[in-house]
Parts: structure tokens; sequence; C-alpha cells
């Protein structure tokens, strides 16, 4: 999802075709320096981001709207966020 989210960003901010990024594409990097030190930024910018949640909450109970309850909806915020390919604080 990255290096989608960062194509579809070069792209708009340098009036690009979108489909021209696959002849640029080398291993995880990029054939031309300009972009691929754009590609390097924009990765320790993601790197740098590390969400804290609160806590879990022992014998919490399930809410009427949510079955699984408070620790359950923790868990599931904390695998979106890793999805998104962002970090979650110990």
């Amino acid at each position: 999802m990255n290096r989608e989210a960062f194509e579809r960003s070069y792209a708009e901010a340098h009036d690009l075709p979108l489909e021209t990024f696959s002849q640029y594409r080398m291993g995880d990097t990029y054939r031309l320096p300009g972009i691929a030190s754009h590609w390097r930024t924009w990765q320790m910018a993601l790197e740098s981001v590390v969400v804290e949640l609160p806590g879990k909450i022992s014998n919490a109970a399930p809410y009427a709207c949510y079955e699984g309850g408070w620790n359950d909806m923790h868990d599931e915020s904390k695998d979106a966020i890793e999805a998104a390919g962002l970090k979650v604080a110990p």
C-alpha cells in the first residue's frame, strides 16, 4: 500500500501519468535518482510515525453496539494502523 500511495502522490505533484511508474521501478527503489530520493524520504517519514493507542482494559465489558468490547476494538485498530504501514507503540 505504501508504494501505491507514494506513486499516486508523486504523480499528482509532478503532473505525471501514474501508469509510467512501472517503467521506473527497480526492485524496492526506482531507476531515476529524483524519484528514488523521494521514495526513501517517504519511507523514512512513515517509519517515524508511531501511533500511541490507549491501553487495554482488564475485565472490559462488551459494548451494546460492538459485541467484542474495548480490547477487541483496540486490537482491530492496531491491525488497521499497521496495515496502513505505520507503527503502534508497544
